[in-house]
């Protein structure tokens, strides 16, 4: 079930008060907490790799590909991120080398995406006459939030 998408919304009957959508953005930086005071991050974060349960608010993490797990003697970094969610900071870096704060910028995203009913932050157009990049990656490289 996506929640970010309107007609998913729908078709699961779920409530469009706001304050259920902030219900599940608070369930969501919970599972982050917990992950990152275990030394953990998912660098691969993006809405396909969530798993959400209307009844309940919950959230499940389904995809695990994308985590930097801390290990004893050192770590497991991660092999990818998604453009779409990566931080300004974390462009020219490898997915390996990325952190919590790569992962807290994903989480904020999908955060106010959920807030906002499935708008991407760095989604949106120029107003005419000015020249903006239209791809989430630049608009994000550039700071350019909608």
């Amino acid at each position: 079930m996506n929640l970010l998408q309107r007609s998913s919304q729908l078709n699961e009957g779920i409530s469009e008060y706001y304050g259920y959508r902030v219900l599940v953005a608070r369930n969501l930086a919970a599972i982050f907490h917990e992950l990152h005071a275990a030394g953990h991050h998912m660098i691969d974060l993006e809405p396909a790799n969530l798993h959400f349960y209307p009844a309940t608010g919950w959230i499940a993490i389904v995809d695990t590909d994308g985590f930097s797990i801390s290990r004893p003697f050192g770590r497991n970094g991660a092999s990818m991120v998604r453009d779409d969610y990566i931080a300004p900071a974390s462009y020219d870096r490898k997915a390996e080398k990325l952190g919590e704060p790569q992962n807290r910028f994903a989480l904020a995203v999908i955060i106010l995406q959920t807030l906002n009913n499935g708008i991407h932050p760095f989604s949106g157009t120029s107003e005419e006459g000015f020249s903006h990049p239209s791809d989430i990656q630049t608009r994000i490289r550039k700071g350019l939030y909608a």
